[in-house]
């Protein structure tokens, strides 16, 4: 994978059925961050503290998840510019 360069979507498939896999960048489950460094979320990312709260007032959530800098997640858009896309 070539860094600023999107993907390809290829779907899976569950029980010959075609799929979606998702899961959350948010928050990383405690025993796979046993090393790494919590961090806060950005500003851009929650705005209202939405989710920094949920870790801090839930007891389940703390307890399990963390936000660590694996966790940071880099957004894309495209922009039309004098004729072209970038």
């Amino acid at each position: 994978m070539v860094d600023g360069v999107m993907e390809e979507w290829i779907p899976l498939a569950f029980q010959e059925h075609l799929s979606i896999d998702i899961g959350n960048r948010y928050f990383t489950p405690c025993q796979y961050a046993l090393q790494d460094r919590q961090i806060a979320f950005s500003a851009s990312i929650d705005p209202d503290n939405i989710l920094s709260e949920a870790i801090i007032l839930s007891e389940a959530m703390g307890d399990q998840f963390v936000h660590v800098e694996d966790n940071h997640v880099e957004y894309y858009e495209a922009r039309k510019e004098n004729g072209g896309t970038k």
